[in-house]
């Protein structure tokens, strides 16, 4: 019998036993473990099992793969004594090779045996391959080696003609995304990201403003009196509401209506009095026009100005109502003539501008500031057509501008729920207004003494803050009574700051005593919508004028 190799721990040395069936088989002496397995674990080190022991070897692991290959290859291997086990036929016919070192001895016995055995397709392949080789390529061969012919000229070239048909479309389908990407549009997409789906469709590279035309209402010769004077003047011996300087009129509250200007197809969104006098009424309609209403004489329409193809969000005169500038859900900014009706410039950054006003300086009337839906505010060079300043810190869109101590600054309010006081031409705010309890501000006005300005709260209040110096809020000033959650209700001041008026999103007109913020008098004032604006007249004591979604314009008195 095979004798088994064992490795004694103690001695280091090889010794040889055979070990019988009964000593293998024989149950272990003394009491059995209650936790022990009898399951073959090798990986617990040295055990017994039927086969007989497993213990370590001397036997080093590259030995033993190359005797494990060889087996599993060759059917025999070399065991640790040195004898073979397995075929042993096999092992002599490879001459005792492992697989380490049958490939050197093989080629030389495939090289001694070369040619024996083999069939005479494979030897006359083989007389080929050497023919060639020693006497080079025959031009009338066949075969992989054989010269090119026609037919196969003409097959190569055809699928160098695909190749290069279809290289061409993937470079022409490259060019055409290359085109027709947008890098303006992508901006768009990324700076209003939250409220795309809100707003109106984006600009493409294709997108033009629509055809700006005006048409006048008077009749025909009027648009000039007989002493040449043009129709926007106002009556002679006009006093403006500059010229009374310090000492303004008394105002009163208006007691009922005593007209209704119709005419726009949709609502109207906001009305502007012409400035200083208020002889006219300028009103910007959800149906993309904007007309100019005689407040005086006939009171009918002058002369209605197309050029949006969306609703027109607000309108602004410059300040001697010569030209005002119209922004509208487009996206387009329009510079219109008040007198002729052209239409200057028009004006976009392809975002939607929510209101736009000019510089309260007389040498500045060429410079506009923007409130935008990217979150934030632009300055407009109308001279040259193109943004010269960039306010950058709303976190959303930007809702009312209001200039304050003459020009020199500004104030913004934005639906983050802040309110930013900028420096003119510093692109960093000098002060943040901003509370946890605060509410977004969609409209500002400014009192005529311009020491405080007003804030239409969403909270359905109107809050007053200080418009000089450090611009802190007046708490104990606060109006109440009105509903304008959800609506930007524009507030009006009468000439002499003795009042303030306001509509609200159920169609009712609020006036309140300014002093004591007490409300007054609370008219209906308008149907199917909210009152959006009121405005009153810087001349007539008690004349204030009112808009809302119903598309009528109403004249209190």
């Amino acid at each position: 019998a095979d004798q088994l190799t064992l490795y004694s721990k103690k001695g280091g040395g090889v010794m040889k036993y055979n070990p019988t069936a009964a000593e293998l088989l024989a149950p272990q002496a003394g009491p059995q473990h209650p936790h022990r397995t009898n399951a073959f674990m090798p990986h617990l080190g040295s055990a017994a099992h039927t086969n007989g022991y497993i213990a370590p070897d001397h036997t080093a692991p590259w030995a033993f793969e190359e005797q494990y290959h060889t087996f599993n290859s060759f059917g025999y291997a070399i065991d640790a004594t040195g004898g073979v086990t397995g075929n042993k036929k096999a092992y002599k016919k490879q001459g005792g090779d492992s697989v380490s070192t049958v490939t050197a001895a093989g080629s030389q016995k495939r090289k001694r045996n070369e040619g024996k055995g083999e069939d005479e397709m494979t030897k006359a392949a083989r007389a080929e391959a050497i023919r060639e080789m020693e006497l080079g390529h025959d031009p009338d061969a066949a075969g992989p080696w054989a010269t090119m012919h026609d037919d196969d000229e003409e097959l190569l070239n055809t699928i160098n003609e695909e190749n290069m048909a279809r290289k061409e479309a993937a470079e022409a389908e490259r060019q055409r995304k290359i085109d027709e990407f947008d890098v303006n549009h992508d901006h768009d997409r990324r700076d209003e990201r939250k409220l795309g789906h809100l707003l109106p469709k984006r600009h493409t590279q294709d997108t033009k403003p629509a055809e700006a035309t005006s048409t006048f209402h008077g009749q025909k010769g009027s648009e000039v009196d007989y002493q040449g004077r043009s129709w926007i003047e106002p009556e002679k011996g006009t006093r403006g509401l500059e010229s009374e300087g310090d000492d303004v009129h008394d105002c009163f509250i208006p007691k009922k209506v005593v007209h209704r200007y119709t005419g726009h197809t949709k609502g109207v969104q906001a009305i502007r009095w012409f400035p200083d006098t208020g002889h006219l009424l300028l009103s910007a309609g959800l149906d993309g026009k904007v007309k100019i209403w005689d407040a005086h004489n006939n009171r009918k329409v002058k002369r209605t100005y197309s050029g949006h193809t969306a609703a027109v969000r607000d309108v602004n005169f410059t300040k001697d109502g010569r030209h005002f500038i119209s922004s509208s859900f487009d996206r387009y900014m329009q510079y219109w003539d008040t007198e002729t009706g052209q239409c200057v410039s028009t004006l976009t950054n392809r975002k939607v501008p929510y209101q736009c006003k000019f510089h309260p300086d007389a040498d500045q009337q060429n410079v506009f500031i923007m409130a935008s839906s990217d979150n934030r505010l632009w300055t407009w060079d109308l001279n040259t057509g193109e943004t010269v300043q960039e306010y950058n810190h709303h976190l959303q869109a930007v809702n009312s501008v209001l200039f304050t101590d003459d020009g020199r600054r500004f104030v913004s309010t934005s639906d983050d729920k802040k309110i930013l006081i900028w420096e003119w031409g510093l692109p960093v705010p000098m002060k943040y207004i901003s509370d946890p309890s605060m509410h977004a501000v969609p409209t500002t006005g400014l009192h005529p003494w311009e020491q405080h300005w007003a804030a239409q709260s969403m909270e359905n209040e109107i809050h007053v803050y200080a418009a000089r110096d450090r611009f802190k809020r007046i708490r104990k000033k606060v109006f109440k009574g009105h509903t304008n959650a959800g609506f930007a209700c524009q507030m009006t001041f009468s000439p002499n700051g003795r009042y303030m008026a306001s509509g609200d999103g159920e169609g009712r007109c609020y006036f309140w005593d300014w002093k004591s913020t007490k409300q007054i008098r609370r008219f209906r004032g308008h149907d199917d919508g909210p009152t959006i604006d009121m405005q009153w007249h810087p001349l007539q004591a008690s004349t204030v004028a009112s808009c809302g979604w119903d598309g009528v314009i109403k004249l209190w008195d």
